[in-house]
């Protein structure tokens, strides 16, 4: 390729920080950090955020110079949704982006590692 279509690069990077997102959800719901999810990036954990951010834009480069990101095209997706069509690549190519937002969030964004144990049970 010899260019990158930004508006496919930056959907899938938000495909990939919803993933990130829903590891946070994970993480929260079962005790292993507190706090809201910009304490999460920001305050808590920023050097683990920022090699996970990191990761995920050149990851989200990656998929749209594969031709993968050029699936989730803002204006493909517009098109395509308004004529009552999804192809099966589109939906592929989501559900790739929230995994590997998910997953390197998981990777690199651990927490602390400490689990909080209720006494009362």
């Amino acid at each position: 390729m010899n260019d990158v279509n930004i508006w496919s690069m930056l959907m899938v990077f938000i495909l990939q920080s919803i993933g990130a997102f829903e590891h946070f959800r994970f993480m929260r719901a079962q005790d292993r950090i507190s706090g809201n999810f910009f304490s999460y990036l920001f305050s808590a954990y920023p050097g683990k955020s920022a090699a996970t951010y990191l990761v995920l834009a050149g990851s989200a480069w990656v998929s749209v110079e594969a031709g993968v990101g050029d699936n989730v095209n803002p204006e493909l997706l517009y098109a395509l949704i308004s004529t009552g069509h999804l192809p099966l690549p589109t939906i592929a190519a989501i559900g790739l982006s929230l995994v590997t937002g998910y997953g390197f969030d998981s990777r690199f964004n651990k927490g602390d590692g400490t689990i909080k144990i209720d006494e009362a049970k």
